[in-house]
């Protein structure tokens, strides 16, 4: 779980990531910062889990309260639900569009590709014709 730097892009900010499949090569600093408390709160499957992983700091607990609140409270959840749909609808839509486009496109190089051999025929046939004049 050691941080590894690979290039620097900005000193404005840093960006780690957790790699939650491996969990077993945290080092003793990863432990004391608690990244392996959030790795358990992220692998967490159950709520007894979840609050397991983060009964011993106050803002895991804190998270897992608005979880819980926010799984139960209905007008929240029809919400987040609807919210998830619309999503889902708008990227069908992209793909949708995006296969529009792509056979808008394949007829357009078809329209164009014909055009082209049609100038290639005539410019055969005018170099057929100027080689038969000499």
């Amino acid at each position: 779980m050691s941080s590894v730097f690979v290039e620097s892009y900005t000193t404005l900010y840093n960006l780690n990531v957790l790699n939650l499949k491996h969990k077993n090569l945290a080092t003793e600093d990863d432990i004391n910062n608690r990244l392996t408390m959030w790795a358990d709160m992220f692998l967490a499957r159950t709520w007894n889990e979840l609050y397991q992983a983060g009964k011993d700091n106050d803002a895991a607990k804190e998270v897992v309260q608005i979880m819980q609140q926010i799984n139960t409270d209905q007008a929240t959840k029809t919400y987040l639900e609807a919210h998830e749909r619309y999503l889902h609808s708008l990227a069908s839509q992209y793909v949708s569009g995006k296969i529009e486009g792509r056979e808008e496109q394949r007829l357009e190089d078809e329209k164009i590709i014909a055009e082209k051999d049609h100038r290639i025929a005539e410019l055969e046939s005018t170099i057929k014709d100027m080689k038969n004049k000499t």
